[in-house]
Formats: structure tokens, sequence, C-alpha cells
């Protein structure tokens, strides 16, 4: 009798090739998405790129160690402007260490929308980082800035910002100034003991210290008297004593925002969502964008970028009746500056103006830091 051998099937190899398929489908998703968005990544990480820094000259460690402490000291940063028409004021304060950890105090002054009439807001910004000098590239000097942790004050609402992330910071000694992206701070010259103001550097790492005036005890003050914030803080650890109650006092998460840009986007479109106004006119938002868009959006966010910009860019986008913005275009000559074009397209593109009778068509000319 014949006997008759029947192979197995070879499962190991069917699964061999179905995995294989499966990374070719992955790697082409990949390579797709990088291709998109690759530009806007060198944009927002250039610190991480060769494609950047290829031509930089690498400091050395004694080097970086110079360069700190060369730049070391308490510097502080201060602007008030009109911006179209409504009184705009900022300053930042900052501390580097010679060990390149970073303290620093940013504050915004602004005018927001009221139902009636504009309404005086204060932002601040509180932070502690550490910077690494890389090198040199022309006369840039180049360092990677680490955010280590940072909250954010909107009025009376407190919150732990994003952290975990990098600025490429462009920084220079200008004579007696430091020069950081380009803001230029001047030395401060008084106690450094009132440099910041009292208790904010504490809310970094949220002390809840008797005597921070963010701070304040229930009851009748007692040493075992809980304490309560002020200004509502996410996340406080309880430290086993009964003065981390806060943890009870919840508010929605920031910590997608990483910047005074990102949280003061955020308030100006709950304010125009409360004022519930409707944009009627070009004109209209002209003057919008003079007020806000320019000085705090497009200053402050275009000080990071990593090549030299030029004076003026013009951009072209339609206002959609929900206030959102598309069909964005950049005109002129840097519209041949993919990577600026781009980040440019990108950052309006999250820009929110109240609602529009009808789609509005605008061209306007930002002026660059």
């Amino acid at each position: 009798m014949e006997t008759i051998y029947k192979e197995k099937p070879d499962r190991s190899g069917r699964t061999i090739a179905l995995v294989l398929t499966l990374f070719a489908v992955v790697s082409c998703a990949i390579i797709y998405y990088l291709a998109v968005h690759m530009q806007h990544y060198i944009a927002n990480n250039p610190q991480k790129l060769d494609l950047y820094y290829r031509n930089t000259k690498r400091f050395s460690q004694e080097e970086k160690l110079q360069f700190l402490a060369a730049h070391a000291g308490l510097w502080e940063y201060t602007s008030e402007v009109t911006a179209g028409g409504l009184p705009l004021a900022r300053s930042d304060l900052l501390e580097i260490k010679s060990n390149g950890i970073i303290w620093q105090v940013a504050q915004w002054d602004v005018a927001l929308p009221g139902p009636t009439a504009p309404v005086a807001t204060r932002l601040i910004q509180v932070r502690t980082a550490y910077v690494v000098p890389y090198g040199a590239l022309g006369n840039d000097t180049l360092s990677d800035a680490y955010t280590i942790h940072q909250i954010f004050i909107r009025g009376s609402d407190t919150c732990f910002g994003g952290w975990n992330f990098l600025d490429l910071w462009n920084m220079a000694k200008s004579g007696d100034s430091l020069v950081l992206n380009r803001k230029k701070y001047g030395r401060y010259r008084g106690e450094p003991a009132a440099f910041f103001p009292k208790g904010l550097i504490d809310l970094v790492g949220a002390g809840a210290s008797p005597d921070n005036p963010y701070f304040k005890r229930n009851g009748d003050n007692e040493i075992n008297s809980e304490i309560q914030l002020t200004a509502r803080v996410r996340g406080i650890r309880d430290s086993g004593a009964k003065a981390a109650s806060a943890n009870a006092l919840t508010m929605p998460s920031c910590q997608d925002l990483t910047s005074l840009g990102e949280v003061f986007k955020e308030e100006l479109a709950h304010a125009f969502k409360a004022r519930a106004s409707i944009i009627g006119s070009p004109e209209a938002v002209d003057s919008l964008l003079d007020r806000y868009y320019q000085p705090l959006l497009i200053e402050e966010h275009f000080r990071n970028f990593p090549r030299p910009l030029p004076k003026e860019v013009t951009a072209s986008f339609s206002v959609n009746r929900d206030g959102s913005l598309d069909h964005i275009q950049i005109s002129g000559q840097q519209e041949r500056d993919k990577m600026l074009a781009n980040e440019i397209i990108h950052e309006i593109g999250a820009w929110r103006l109240p609602p529009a009778e009808k789609p509005i068509g605008i061209k306007y000319t930002f002026t660059m830091p």
C-alpha cells in the first residue's frame, strides 16, 4: 500500500510573511507621515535634527561651563506698548545659574474683550528648567532649554502646564545685556531676595509654606488647620500633613499648554464666547489682529524661530461663520520659504475669532520679531 505523505502547512512561513507585510505597510505610513510633517517638526524641534545642527561648531565640556558662567545672573525684560489702542505690558524675570538651572517668571497684563469694555487681565507663567549649551552657528550660540516644571496663573485659576519638552535658545551677551531669542534683557541691580515676587517660585513645586501669600489657612489658622490654595492647583500631592487637602480642588488640565501664548489663545477664545459678539466686516478682524494676534501670538511665537526672519509676512485667509480660519496662504517671497510658511499657516490655523455674519476674506501683513 502506498503511503502518501501530506506536507503540513508552514504556518511559521505565513506568519513571517504577514509580519513583513504589516511592517511594509507601517513603514509606508511612517514615511508618508514624515514627508507631510517633517518641515513642521524641524521648525519646532531643530535641536534634535542634524539637518539643522550639522554646520554648528560644537562646544567642548569646558566651553559649555564657560558659556554658562558668562551668562549666569539675574536678568529682566520689560515692554509696555499700545496694541490696537489697548495697553499691553510684558515682563520676564529670568535667573540663569552657573550650573544651567533656570528659574523664570513671565507676566502679561492685557485687556481682554469684555461685555461692554475691555477687561484688565493678568497671565503669569512660572517655570524651572535647565539649559544645555550646544555650540556656535555663525554669530548665534545655540542651547537646548528643557522645561522641568511650570505653572500658569490665569486670574484666580492656577494649573500645572506642559513639561518634558525642549525650547531652542539663541543666547548671547551684548555689552551688559543678554539677548535671548530676540529679546533684550537688562541685568537686575537690586537685592537678589527681592527679584521674584514673593511666593511665585514656590508654586512651581507647589510649596504650601505658611508664609506663601498664594495659600491660606482655613478656620482659626492653627498649625494643624488645613491649607487651601487661593487659586486652584491641579495634582498637588499629599505630603502626609493636613496641609495638602488641595487635591480636592480640581480644574481642567492644562498639560497641553507650554507657553503664555497658548494660555492666551484659550483665554481669548473664552472671552469671545462670553461676549457673544459677531464680526461683520474685515475692519473688525483687522482690529483684533492689531490688538491681540500680532503682538501676543505672532511676535512671541516666532521669537523662537530657528532661522532669520523677514521684516514682514503677508497672509491671506478666510474667517468662517464659526470663527475658525481656513484657506490660509502666505504670499510674496516668504511663500518660497516652506519651513516658515508652514509654521505661520499652522499657527494661524489654531486661532479662533468671534463668529462671522458671513465668511470674510482677510489679507493682513504681520510684522515679524
